[in-house]
């Protein structure tokens, strides 16, 4: 949209830190059962599958692995941070045995970055969907990154006065193609380039 940004707030963050995660109006209204909720260990069995280093940080790669079909859980994996016990990504799956309403699947990939000491933030959020109807099989992605976050800083009073949420560049629109290859981190598909 040449006068905005379309639905620039879709899709939101989806925290996994919460007990019940993605709870959205027909795809899963009753949402998922996160594998770090706090009851995680009713729903979820975990297999450690090894570390890598990055930077001064160790990273645990673990297997998530749903323990009853037709409950709504997901499978996948996270990353976790050594020692901080912060998510450092995560790659999960939701699928028709999750529950899952109007989608076939809903893949969730997450990365998230050290801010400063025992504080992470979210970097980048894609949703994959997938859904079959009337014979064709329909996929898409919905890739948000996120830049220049603050976390426990002092705000304005008048801040909520617009209801603003985010708040974008405001040649974010106006910009050339040099500066959307440089800056984006998914590339372009063709169809996208030619839209």
């Amino acid at each position: 949209d040449p006068n905005g940004f379309g639905m620039s707030e879709l899709p939101p963050i989806i925290t996994f830190y919460a007990n019940n995660a993605c709870q959205w109006q027909n795809i899963s209204p009753r949402g998922f059962v996160s594998p770090i909720s706090d009851n995680a260990l009713h729903y979820y069995n975990y297999k450690y599958e090894g570390e890598f280093r990055e930077g001064k940080y160790t990273i645990n790669k673990i297997q998530v692995i749903p323990k009853r079909d037709y409950e709504p859980l997901l499978q996948g994996t996270l990353y976790i941070v050594e020692d901080d016990w912060a998510i450092h990504s995560l790659d999960l799956l939701a699928t028709t045995k999750s529950n899952l309403e109007v989608l076939d699947t809903l893949r969730f990939q997450q990365v998230f970055l050290p801010l400063k000491k025992d504080t992470w933030v979210i970097k980048s959020q894609v949703l994959y969907p997938t859904v079959k109807f009337f014979g064709l099989d329909i996929a898409g992605y919905m890739a948000t990154v996120y830049n220049k976050q603050k976390v426990n800083e002092p705000m304005p009073d008048t801040i909520f006065n617009n209801k603003i949420t985010s708040v974008y560049e405001k040649d974010a629109n106006k910009k050339d193609t040099s500066y959307w290859t440089d800056k984006r981190p998914i590339p372009l598909e063709t169809d996208e380039v030619r839209d």
